[in-house]
């Protein structure tokens, strides 16, 4: 029996699998890009705010920010309000909105294959990962797809740089006070990349890269607190006080449903984490170094932890101890912050256990594909009920032209 013709049999079969996923899911985002109105009430805040500072007006000034306030950062709405000076005898803010994330969507993948690419990681997993990808909607008129693709940026450049240098350190920092300006949360990534400086780089980066971050910080939000004066209140505040029901339930809830849906990639990114966790204590014994400032504080040798596996971590320790918890959303923070060290940090393990071994990957992949078997499948939603409340809000809130469409 010919072996090597029936893998490259098994490779094409699962790989049509992979490739019909991909495909359904594109047209499904191609589809919600030409959707012409909001898919949520908070995407026409988004476009209001842009359109705020297109007429030149600051949108966080008490006579032009009531009764409409914007609970995200500023710098998304600034940004395609720029855009829109330049194409928007081209394209209504609606749709250089959805461009924008449209555009992040397509370099997250690109930096993705990139990276697995590096690690000479088998075809199919790539394949797979961009389909696991595709299964979170970025074709939408909020901010964090743009913040989810700075801070896979900043976990790339802290992977692969083999030296951090000052010039690095700056722009890291820089990105890490950017995402607090897109949307909150996203400064999570403070937590991973200090870390992962403690753990993998020396007690100098760290120090220059807290340095960085603070000096940063303080001017930015001395700034921003200047010409913005209601800034701070909408978001930071606002958000503070805009639920206050944080329930433990619901956050178990929403890890049991995204266990369930993920099942195969959870299961394999569970066992990656006890295998490290035993290898770390039969193999490593963890020193600490006080003395030079050049080398790192902890001394740990680990062929399977990297930056994305940090980044899981703490970002499931967010989850649990605090967004997971927040009433006034379902399954959103899970996948913005989930998707993408996730599926890197498991695609690098199978690639790792797999070496020579391909029936792993093989077996992985339909596991996977019997996991995901209804995204085989087009998508069909009906709009009609949806079109017909967006046109009675939108005319109740400003009207259509106000908002850009």
């Amino acid at each position: 029996m010919n072996f090597n013709l029936l893998n490259n049999i098994i490779k094409i079969i699962l790989g049509l699998f992979l490739l019909t996923i991909i495909f359904n899911r594109i047209v499904f985002n191609i589809n919600e890009f030409f959707y012409p109105f909001p898919r949520e009430y908070r995407d026409g805040a988004l476009i209001d705010i842009a359109n705020t500072f297109l007429q030149g007006k600051n949108p966080y000034l008490i006579e032009n920010s009531l009764p409409h306030t914007y609970t995200y950062g500023f710098i998304m709405p600034l940004f395609i309000s720029f855009l829109y000076l330049i194409l928007g005898k081209l394209l209504s803010l609606f749709y250089i909105t959805k461009i924008i994330n449209l555009s992040c969507l397509v370099l997250i993948i690109y930096f993705v294959i990139k990276q697995l690419k590096k690690y000479k990681t088998n075809i199919l997993l790539i394949l797979l990962s961009i389909a696991f990808i595709l299964f979170y909607n970025f074709v939408t008129l909020r901010p964090e797809n743009l913040a989810i693709l700075l801070s896979f940026i900043a976990l790339y450049i802290a992977q692969n740089s083999k030296k951090i240098t000052k010039n690095k350190i700056l722009i890291l920092s820089a990105i890490t006070i950017i995402l607090f300006f897109i949307k909150q949360y996203f400064l999570i990534i403070f937590i991973t990349l200090s870390v992962y400086f403690c753990i993998f780089r020396s007690k100098k980066n760290l120090i220059l890269y807290l340095l960085f971050f603070t000096l940063s910080l303080l001017i930015s939000f001395f700034l921003v607190n200047h010409f913005l004066p209601l800034y701070f209140p909408h978001t930071l505040i606002n958000h503070m006080n805009l639920y206050n029901t944080h329930n433990l339930r619901w956050m178990v809830l929403q890890f049991k449903e995204f266990f369930l849906i993920n099942f195969i990639i959870s299961v394999v990114f569970i066992i990656s984490s006890l295998i490290t966790l035993l290898r770390i204590i039969k193999i490593n014994k963890i020193k600490i170094n006080y003395k030079s400032i050049n080398i790192r504080f902890l001394d740990l040798k680990n062929d399977y932890i990297n930056i994305y596996f940090i980044s899981t971590l703490i970002n499931i320790i967010t989850l649990i101890l605090l967004l997971g918890q927040h009433t006034g959303t379902y399954m959103t923070y899970f996948y913005q912050l989930l998707t993408i060290p996730l599926i890197i940090n498991v695609i690098f393990f199978i690639n790792k256990i797999s070496y020579r071994h391909n029936y792993i990957i093989y077996i992985f992949i339909i596991i996977f594909i019997l996991n995901y078997k209804n995204y085989l499948f087009p998508i069909k939603i009906d709009n009609k009920l949806e079109e017909k409340t967006w046109k009675d809000v939108l005319v109740n809130i400003r009207g259509l032209k106000a908002l850009g469409f």
